[in-house]
Parts: C-alpha cells; sequence; structure tokens
C-alpha cells in the first residue's frame, strides 16, 4: 500500500475523529472507506459514451434523424 500526506481542515479533522471513535476503527479506515465510496460513486455518474455525455445538453424537438447527414435539407440554405 501507498501513503500520502494531505492537509485537511481541522473541522474535517475532528469528523473523522468521532466517526472512528463511534465505528471503533482507526481515522485510517475511515478515511480510505470514505475515498473508496467516492471513487465507485465517480465511476457509477461516468457516462459510457461520447453521447452519453451530452445528452444532458441536447434538446430533443422532433426532428429528423438524418439532419446532419443529408444533403437535402441544405437546399436553399444561405442563397
Amino acid at each position: 500500500m501507498s501513503t500520502i500526506t494531505i492537509k485537511i481542515p481541522e473541522a474535517l479533522v475532528s469528523g473523522i475523529n468521532r466517526v472512528a471513535e463511534r465505528r471503533r476503527v482507526t481515522r485510517t479506515v475511515i478515511i480510505r472507506d470514505a475515498l473508496s465510496h467516492y471513487i465507485n460513486a465517480i465511476k457509477a455518474d461516468s457516462p459510457s459514451s461520447a453521447y452519453d455525455a451530452v445528452q444532458p445538453f441536447v434538446l430533443e424537438q422532433g426532428g429528423p434523424p438524418d439532419l446532419s447527414t443529408n444533403p437535402a435539407y441544405l437546399e436553399g440554405y444561405g442563397t
């Protein structure tokens, strides 16, 4: 296992100490569990494709599915 040194606010240290005492484990266990939960949550929220990543920004208005590839839709545009 690797060792990582970080600086955290005293209020966070106090919270970690309280949880560690309540669970009767070390601060290391609390921090390791918290980081593991955080990393797993990030993985679950990560989009699996570029399509999934942009979905929150797409406005679906029922246009034709080939709008971006069919040149017929460009007739008369820009003239």
